[in-house]
């Protein structure tokens, strides 16, 4: 038999023979945040970050959108406050990770409470898709029982309960915009001018029924893990960078050791065929250019 399942010659009863792993584990980690200078000091903290919550095998790469992709002056947050944003976003990630997986990458992450294409991206490829939002779901249930949202960007307050619940239903309570903009999130690297207003914000969520909080943001989730703030009124902030590579982790174990991989039936989850594969790989790239 092949696979990890072997049999006996004695018996003939399958036995799990774990296969080894590979020394080295990739892991493309996908964002919407351009990497240019206004962003270094959130990217640095992310390696920082990567390099003590992934196992010691596990390798992170950070990949952003080019910065020309956003107007002068502009930033993602202009274009994620709207839905439609999402067509040319769910469009990228496509294209990075069947990057990705052409690249000898191991799993791909899609860094954003949205996911844009989250679904449509998991046929596609054979290595694990997952986004922050499937990982805060599933690590938020496992800390707490009412997940409490905070973020900046006001209008994408109901898009992110909305997602968080798609996935684990009914698991969201309270949601709160913390008040401040795209850049001043990104100015308070490296120091800690939003502490006090962040554990505001999370003590209103608890006032309002939260036991864990998940910021709605990847950039706010690690100013959180920057300024050292895991944990207000003895509730959880969740670890965002964490829970990914956690979740990544795992999901490639769990294809290389057991042989365990994603559905693929149904029009959700089935992968397209080889012809449907060339088409979707050649006009998503053209879309892009």
């Amino acid at each position: 038999m092949n696979g990890p399942w072997a049999q006996t010659a004695v018996t003939g009863i399958p036995l799990f023979a774990r296969p080894k792993l590979a020394a080295t584990v990739r892991i493309w980690v996908q964002g919407l945040v351009p990497r240019h200078a206004p962003t270094e000091e959130y990217y640095a903290s992310m390696e920082r970050h990567a390099s003590v919550i992934a196992d010691a095998g596990t390798v992170v790469d950070f990949k952003a959108l080019p910065a020309d992709l956003y107007p002068q002056g502009s930033s993602p947050a202009v274009l994620t406050r709207y839905i439609a944003g999402e067509l040319v976003q769910a469009a990228s990630m496509a294209a990075c990770a069947l990057q990705a997986e052409a690249s000898g990458y191991d799993a791909f992450a899609i860094a954003t409470l949205q996911e844009p294409g989250l679904q449509a991206v998991r046929t596609l490829t054979n290595i694990p898709i997952l986004g922050y939002g499937l990982a805060a779901s599933l690590f938020g249930r496992c800390l707490g029982s009412r997940v409490g949202i905070l973020a900046f960007n006001a209008p994408l307050l109901p898009l992110m309960k909305e997602r968080l619940d798609a996935h684990v239903p009914g698991s969201v309570g309270p949601v709160r915009d913390l008040g401040v903009g795209y850049e001043e999130v990104l100015a308070a690297f490296g120091g800690a001018s939003l502490k006090d207003r962040f554990e505001d914000g999370c003590r209103e969520l608890i006032d309002d029924g939260a036991d864990v909080i998940v910021a709605g943001q990847m950039i706010l989730a690690e100013l959180a893990w920057d300024m050292k703030t895991m944990r207000v009124e003895n509730v959880p902030i969740l670890d965002a960078l964490g829970a990914i590579l956690l979740l990544a982790e795992d999901l490639h174990r769990l294809r290389e050791v057991s042989g365990v991989s994603p559905n693929r039936r149904g029009i959700y989850w089935s992968r397209p065929s080889p012809e449907a594969l060339a088409m979707i790989t050649s006009m998503t790239r053209r879309a892009l250019r």
